[in-house]
């Protein structure tokens, strides 16, 4: 019986362990969505300034006659 017990609270232990690098590896997870997040926000607001510079190239350029 005792050996039982041993071997269901090391089991017991296992989980546990594994539960927290699991409980870890999903705060990793959530750290790099939020990166990712906040680096594709920061890119889409680089692509619309290149378009707005563009756009007033365009214009300017739009005085000269080829």
């Amino acid at each position: 019986v005792v050996s039982m017990v041993d071997e269901i609270s090391d089991a017991v232990r296992e989980q546990s362990s594994a539960s927290t690098m699991i409980a870890q590896q999903i705060e990793q997870i959530a750290q790099m969505t939020e990166r990712n997040s906040a680096a594709a926000s920061s890119s889409a607001q680089a692509v619309d300034h290149i378009a707005t510079m563009s756009r007033g190239i365009v214009d300017a350029l739009a005085a000269y006659k080829v």
